[in-house]
């Protein structure tokens, strides 16, 4: 089973016709384009796998720090009540 479409081959009796070396260009030309599009996709994918780990530890930071920060602010109010209280 051939795994690249048969564009350039109109039909099965052109295929048959079809010499041994048109048939190798056929092919080397289909994994030229191939490679091309493999080197133009991968690094971008590859960017974007490093931009969403980058931002989901961006994010988890804040996140943190967010939740400090309402710890804090939670623990100095009830201070603040404690005392008011006491006073």
């Amino acid at each position: 089973m051939d795994i690249y479409p048969r564009a350039c081959v109109k039909n099965e009796q052109e295929e048959k016709r079809m010499s041994d070396e048109r048939w190798f260009q056929i092919r080397r030309k289909q994994n030229i384009e191939l490679g091309i599009c493999l080197l133009v996709v991968l690094p971008m994918v590859y960017g974007l796998w490093f931009q969403l780990a980058f931002l989901i530890h961006y994010m988890s930071f804040l996140f943190l720090v967010a939740v400090f920060t309402a710890i804090y602010e939670g623990i100095r109010c009830i201070w603040a009540f404690i005392r008011k209280k006491r006073s």
